[in-house]
């Protein structure tokens, strides 16, 4: 009697053996798929952010580059005017009149300026400004101490006289034998490049930046409370990160250094070379990983608990099932020794 119930105890372990793993097998594939599946799509979903972001920075990057290239011709052609106007009588008159027919027909720039070698205001749309002195400004500086006739000026933001935040783009005025002999000056108006980086802002979480070569924020969109006082030139920085790289375009994900947010940004330099700048602008477009991956992250986790509510419900299942066999086996078994001993 011993013998078979033995017997039949090692057909019941076997048998409940190849049943669990019959059932790990196929939840470990199922949950393998599982797996594989959300890891691709997580891999898409990045890889289109990456795109899209890449994009919206090469449009603004396209365009900014369109206007610098246009205000550079302007103030090419005010550096072949001076000598006439210094010439005439009445000549710096002539010249205010014609910035200001400029500055109505160029919404991007603030202001025009004419300098003498000195560092004083000769012309201007602005009639205030005629007459001051601004040699200690960066700007004038600047070209003062490297001037090159081909070079156009690109220098870091600033707050004007007019108490504008406001940077400006130089041409410097040469002698007849191409010395430093002045220079001519665009403002950029802010708020015009401004509407430009709200074109790109494709979500309410997205956010773009300009950015001087030197890492002075010139512009932020949407405002942001941490643009000012900040320079992003910061061992480890994305703005560091991008320029040690020396390449056009890149998308870095990590903690911006200013609010240490966790953000996907794409990066791109704005630096032709047809306009010889002296410096670069970086234009930057970001969106914060929590939003971008909210909704991924949120069917992940709904397929997990699914998949281990499933996992338990029928595991739970299975041992029922193999307890409630258990009992009938155990009778059979006995039967057949019972029968056995009558023979």
């Amino acid at each position: 009697m011993n013998a078979i119930a033995a017997s039949v105890g090692r057909i019941h372990l076997r048998s409940t053996t190849r049943e669990w793993l019959v059932f790990a097998a196929f939840f470990l594939l199922f949950g393998s798929y599982q797996v594989y599946f959300f890891h691709n799509r997580h891999v898409r979903v990045d890889q289109r952010e990456r795109d899209r972001l890449s994009d919206q920075c090469s449009m603004v990057s396209t365009n900014m580059a369109r206007q610098f290239s246009s205000i550079n011709a302007v103030l090419a052609g005010l550096v072949k005017e001076v000598p006439a106007w210094r010439a005439q009588s009445g000549g710096y008159t002539l010249a205010a009149q014609h910035l200001m027919a400029l500055n109505n027909a160029m919404p991007g720039v603030l202001t025009f300026l004419v300098f003498d070698a000195n560092g004083t205001v000769l012309a201007s749309d602005k009639p205030e400004l005629v007459g001051q002195n601004f040699a200690e400004r960066d700007y004038f500086q600047a070209v003062q101490k490297n001037p090159n006739p081909d070079t156009l000026y690109v220098r870091p933001p600033f707050t004007s006289k007019l108490g504008n935040f406001t940077m400006n783009l130089v041409r410097m005025v040469p002698d007849s034998s191409g010395q430093f002999d002045g220079m001519v000056v665009a403002g950029l108006d802010a708020e015009e490049f401004r509407v430009l980086l709200h074109s790109v802002l494709y979500r309410p979480d997205t956010r773009a930046s300009l950015v001087h070569g030197d890492g002075v924020p010139f512009l932020m969109a949407p405002n942001s409370k941490y643009i000012g006082g900040v320079n992003l030139v910061q061992p480890g920085s994305f703005f560091a990160r991008h320029l040690q790289t020396e390449r056009e375009a890149n998308v870095f994900t990590g903690q911006l250094a200013f609010d240490g947010d966790e953000r996907l940004i794409a990066m791109r330099t704005i630096h032709p070379k047809a306009l010889a700048m002296d410096k670069p602008m970086v234009v930057a477009v970001d969106r914060p990983l929590r939003a971008i991956f909210a909704s991924w992250e949120r069917d992940a986790q709904h397929a997990a608990s699914m998949f281990g509510a499933l996992t338990l419900a029928a595991g739970l299942g299975l041992w029922w099932r193999q307890r409630s066999a258990k009992g009938p086996q155990r009778a059979s078994a006995a039967t057949h020794a019972r029968s056995a001993a009558h023979t």
